[in-house]
């Protein structure tokens, strides 16, 4: 009894203690936190805590438990008192739990892991996470997927103390990228002579300015590389040369326009407006009903030419009618099916009846005035007030006539001269 009395009085020593450096200890009482709304107790000295989990006999007596995955473990024991691990596991022996190791076949008690991935430094292949591996990388502990390395030796510019090996500490050297032992500066700018100098007067030394050939003060580089977008052939490094970039600045490799105005739909800022001929013609699906004919253009004198409807609305119900407003004399040519309605559009295209397609033949060189009046047929969501609208084109015909006859013969003296030949071929059928 006496002995049990001298064991006992031994653990309540050693508890009382050990208590100061219980309070430091992870857990509940990490960074402030200390018990739950829902559970009382009291640990780490706080005088708060959870009550300890009743299937475990590890740590201090119910009152004083603190166990904060509530894994039956105190978290003073727990080798992860923030994930629950009743079994303790620890493959390496590094103290941390396999459940939150996060290298658990190697021992890394340390936990690093510099790019804050799944994995800790001692197993990670990249530990920097710049996308090249440890073996190969000259910064493994630094990001550099450029791998930089001005001076050629084992440490790329991201790392290396001094980059251009001339035994000056980039920190104290007067041209870091330079190499310039004897550090001279005759010009009192704290740029040595080795590295005073600025090609373009941009106001960026050379060997820091990403266009060195080219005045660019601003340094803008949209895809961060080495080449200042003034100089750089494709300034969003999406694979499209800048010429050919719809959004030469940012990365769209699909080239998406849907209005067709030259700029790509992730850097349009001039709103949508569906482009037919000219972005100044351009139709506006938020602005009052209009329609569109296209642009004036060139034909060729009997040719068919196909007279199309656009409408700043899709798939309406359209009626229309085109009509001839000036021609050139001698002209007798006529707009087949003038009259009509449609409905279908592709997108703001809208399409003819299969046997009602409007056509026009010039038959004189010289220029037809076409016009193209148009109503919705039922009211417009938008602009209720606003249902017709209209819009002219010119269509410039080139080449011989094929009208018949003399080509600036009028109407009326070509009805005429028909009738004269009429009445000769009767007078010759009548003596024959």
């Amino acid at each position: 009894m006496k002995k049990l009395c001298i064991v006992t009085m031994t653990v309540l020593v050693a508890f009382f203690m050990a208590a100061p450096t219980m309070a430091q200890a992870p857990g509940e009482c990490t960074g402030g936190l200390c018990g739950t709304p829902d559970e009382s107790g009291g640990g780490c000295g706080c005088g708060c805590g959870s009550i300890l989990i009743a299937n475990s006999d590890l740590g201090d007596t119910y009152q004083y438990a603190d166990d904060y995955d509530e894994d039956g473990v105190e978290d003073d024991f727990d080798n992860c008192p923030f994930v629950t691990n009743l079994d303790q596991a620890d493959s390496d022996g590094d103290q941390v739990g396999d459940t939150c190791d996060n290298c658990a076949d190697i021992a890394n008690d340390m936990q690093l892991n510099a790019d804050g991935d799944l994995l800790g430094d001692d197993c990670d292949p990249d530990i920097d996470g710049d996308g090249i591996e440890n073996i190969a990388d000259n910064c493994p502990n630094v990001p550099n997927f450029t791998q930089i390395n001005a001076d050629a030796d084992l440490l790329g510019d991201a790392c290396d103390p001094d980059i251009d090996d001339d035994g000056w500490m980039n920190i104290e050297d007067n041209c870091p990228f330079v190499a310039n032992p004897d550090q001279l500066d005759t010009d009192p700018n704290h740029f040595g002579d080795a590295c005073n100098s600025d090609l373009d007067n941009d106001g960026v030394q050379d060997y820091v300015d990403n266009c060195p050939q080219i005045s660019n003060p601003t340094q803008a580089n949209a895809d961060g590389d080495s080449l200042g977008d003034l100089c750089d052939a494709d300034m969003d490094d999406d694979g499209l040369l800048n010429q050919a970039d719809n959004c030469a600045t940012i990365v769209n490799n699909d080239q998406n326009d849907s209005d067709r105005d030259g700029f790509g739909d992730v850097c349009d800022a001039n709103g949508y407006c569906f482009v037919v001929d000219r972005v100044d013609a351009c139709l506006d699906p938020a602005s009052a009903f209009s329609v569109y004919a296209g642009d004036d253009r060139v034909v060729q004198t009997g040719e068919r030419t196909p007279l199309l409807i656009w409408a700043n609305r899709k798939n309406r119900a359209i009626q229309y009618v085109w009509s001839l407003e000036s021609r050139p004399d001698g002209s007798s040519a006529v707009i087949s099916h003038p009259r009509g309605s449609s409905t279908l559009s592709t997108p703001y295209n809208y399409h003819y009846k299969k046997d009602r397609r409007v056509e026009f033949r010039p038959d004189v060189a010289g220029d037809y005035v076409l016009k193209l009046s148009a109503e919705l047929v039922f009211g417009d969501d938008l602009y209720p007030e606003k249902n017709v609208a209209s819009v002219q084109m010119t269509l410039t015909s080139k080449g011989e006539s094929t009208a018949g006859g003399c080509a600036t013969a009028s109407g009326s003296n070509l009805g005429l001269l028909g009738l004269l030949l009429g009445l000769v071929a009767l007078r010759r059928r009548r003596y024959s």
